[in-house]
């Protein structure tokens, strides 16, 4: 099933852990409307988009967060269609936690604009096991890399894709 996929870390995790983790991530998009006089309006609206897991006891590495693109997410069949996305201003991903030793509150967000997502990409590996020391070890170097992924991509129930011209070429706006 194709997720949504975005990574967060605790680089400092062994001598800073984080513990009751939580994680949200929001979906911002206009909507335009008549508004009865011929002029035409525009509203914003935040929605949460539900995570495969939005809560962890401690962070002590890597967590990647995923959002199912299924029939009942917002984003089904929209991601990777240029006149779909329009609409979608951005995602913000917003983490919670609370600092182990000093009992401090940690809050942290990022957002992310339609551009910033790569449709048929995934995260690559970050994790080697170093048999020397007999450690699992982190790259965080590796932290954003992605690559080629096929990946089957849904689409929503009676939605025909665009007709190509014998101008256009395939990859435009389709």
């Amino acid at each position: 099933v194709p997720c949504l996929e975005i990574r967060v870390g605790n680089a400092d995790g062994r001598n800073m852990m984080l513990v009751d983790v939580n994680a949200k991530l929001n979906l911002t998009y206009s909507i335009e409307y008549d508004n009865g006089c011929g002029k035409m309006c525009t509203i914003y609206n935040t929605q949460s988009l539900d995570l495969l897991s939005d809560w962890r006891h401690e962070l002590v590495g890597v967590w990647t967060l995923r959002h199912v693109l299924d029939e009942s997410s917002p984003l089904f069949g929209v991601l990777g269609v240029h006149p779909l996305c329009e609409n979608i201003k951005w995602l913000r991903v917003s983490i919670n936690a609370t600092q182990a030793v000093s009992k401090t509150h940690i809050s942290a967000s990022s957002g992310y604009t339609p551009e910033d997502i790569l449709v048929g990409r995934k995260f690559d590996d970050q994790l080697e096991y170093d048999a020397e020391t007999r450690m699992l070890m982190i790259d965080y170097a590796k932290m954003n890399e992605t690559s080629p992924h096929l990946v089957w991509y849904p689409s929503k129930k009676g939605m025909k894709p665009k007709k190509l011209h014998r101008d256009e070429k395939l990859n435009e706006e389709v």
